[in-house]
């Protein structure tokens, strides 16, 4: 999901700016997003929030999704085919008992 979105009471969904303006409204803090009434505010902060958006996980060094997603999968494989070797064999790595 590149955008946030939240869903309305009548099941309308909103997206990006408008999302985040109305979550603060709701809390008590839309004077932080009230700027975006004003319709080339509104586009400038959209600009603005749809490049950090696009770029988010590189720009802060996280995972894309589908990356987390490839990386849980391998460990999920890695761990079902995981096999404690005996302590008794030779050259494991493991003391010997």
């Amino acid at each position: 999901m590149a955008r946030i979105h939240a869903v309305l009471p009548d099941n309308k969904p909103v997206v990006g700016v408008e999302a985040f303006r109305l979550v603060y409204t709701r809390l008590g803090m839309g004077w932080l997003y009230s700027f975006t009434k004003i319709p080339v505010l509104k586009r400038v902060a959209e600009g603005i929030y749809n490049f950090w958006a696009d770029r988010r996980t590189q720009l802060t060094k996280g995972k894309t999704l589908e990356q987390a997603i490839e990386e849980h999968e391998k460990l999920l494989k890695d761990i079902e085919t995981c096999s404690i070797p005996s302590s008794k064999s030779s050259g494991s790595g493991w003391p010997a008992e």
